[in-house]
Order: C-alpha cells, then structure tokens, then sequence
C-alpha cells in the first residue's frame, strides 16, 4: 500500500512539475484602426461648439448620448438606433485620422479599445460675420 501512495505522489509531482507549452515566441498582431471600431458602442456625450461675433455670440451644447447604440461592421456599414427605437443604415470608412460617416467627413480625435471620439471644425462667413462650430462626439464600448 505504502508503493501504490509513493507511486501516485511521484506520478502526480511529475505532472505537476512539467513544463507547460511555451508560447512566447508568438504573439498576437495588434489590431488596425478598422478592427478597432468594429462592434457595438454606446453613445457617451455630444459638444456642439458656437464661436460668433455679436449679435449671435458664443454658445456651447453638450447632450448626453447615452440612449444611442451604434453598430459598425466589418463591410463597412452600420445601424444605428436610439434605444431600439428609430433604426437607420449607413455607410462608414476609416482612413488614417479620417472618419467618414455617409460620406461626410470628420477628424478622429480618439480611438481606443473602449473609446471612439470625432469631431468636425468648420468656419463660414455669414453677412461678413465669421462663425466657426466644433462638435465632437464620443462613443464607449
């Protein structure tokens, strides 16, 4: 009885002591900007920015997005809803720090695995009075 117990003891030290497959020589590429957007986000916050001459003025608009759920997809559209109301389809694309959404263009601001950030700058003139917006729009996984 005492070989049999001697004999499991060895047998189980032996498993326990052998080496386990050493996968450090591979590792994993790290993933495009693409493969990055793709999969479902929230929405987390809007800023719409006013910058004017008197009489329009300055004004700043920030929303909460939190009932937007966006949906981009490896062939390059996506849905959109607002709490599962309202659905919509289109089209989006990324190129380098351009990200277009049914080919209107905005500037990606952050890209992470739990962010997505783009804004849009534009200045017209209106009646001789230069007017520029920013909005920025987040996204959170």
């Amino acid at each position: 009885m005492k070989k049999l117990v001697v004999l499991f003891a060895v047998a189980t030290l032996g498993l326990v002591a052998c080496d386990k497959e050493d996968n450090s020589g591979t590792t994993t590429p790290p993933k495009t900007q693409k493969e990055m957007v793709i999969g479902e986000w929230k929405g987390d916050m809007s800023v719409f920015i006013v910058t004017a001459p008197q009489p329009i003025g300055n004004d700043t608009t920030v929303e909460n997005l939190s009932y937007l759920n966006v949906n981009f997809k490896s062939d390059g559209t996506y849905t959109t809803d607002s709490l599962g109301y309202d659905p919509e389809v289109g089209t989006w694309d990324l190129v380098n720090s351009t990200f277009t959404l049914d080919s209107m263009d905005f500037d990606l601001q952050v890209l992470t695995d739990s962010k997505l950030q783009i804004g849009l700058d534009t200045t017209e003139t209106f009646g001789g009075m230069v007017i520029t917006t920013s909005i920025t729009q987040s996204l959170k996984k």
